[in-house]
């Protein structure tokens, strides 16, 4: 039961089943890319590394899931509401940023933005 398997109920069940069959005429390219992104993924959650933008990546992605195996009598459909709703509160709540590495990236943004606000200050009274 590998990702072969998966697409193919995801054609079966989906609505956009023409768009997914192109995707498996290629799975060979297809594959590891999704494989790649899955891991991006995970590796910026467990890192707090650009958690917004992979948790909104990570949003779309469930939504096709969700819309292709939506009719399958195999799956609940909940779970990937779940994720989604999850997903979409670690966009939006910019998660990452107080244990995670998007803290140092957040610092040292804002230490840039202070310094050339206080630059700015100087030139107008000088």
């Amino acid at each position: 039961m590998g990702f072969s398997y998966w697409l193919e109920q995801t054609i079966k069940f989906d609505a956009h089943a023409g768009m997914l069959q192109v995707l498996a005429d290629h799975i060979a390219f297809v594959q590891p890319v999704v494989y790649g992104i899955e891991l991006l993924i995970a590796a910026s959650l467990i890192l707090g590394l650009f958690v917004p933008f992979w948790s909104g990546l990570a949003v779309v992605y469930l939504i096709n899931l969700y819309l292709g195996l939506y009719n399958d009598p195999a799956e609940w459909p909940w779970t990937y509401v779940g994720l989604v709703c999850a997903h979409g509160m670690f966009a939006a709540a910019k998660a990452g940023r107080s244990l995670g590495a998007d803290t140092a990236i957040a610092r040292r943004v804002a230490d840039d933005a202070g310094d050339m606000a206080f630059e700015r200050a100087l030139r107008r009274r000088g």
